[in-house]
């Protein structure tokens, strides 16, 4: 784990420690609205982006 990645996951911890008031469980309808979202959209994750060569 890099250390960026580090002080992201410890920067989570304690806002979830400071503040649990604010979590909001996932839940399938929540997922599916997202998913809805998103679907029919193609993504090649190997092309480069657009504007780049």
């Amino acid at each position: 784990m890099s250390l960026t990645e580090k002080a992201f996951l410890d920067l989570l911890a304690k806002d979830i420690d400071e503040n649990p008031h604010t979590l909001v469980p996932v839940t399938v309808e929540m997922v599916e609205r997202r998913m809805a979202l998103v679907e029919g959209v193609d993504v090649d994750l190997d092309g480069p982006l657009e504007g780049e060569d």
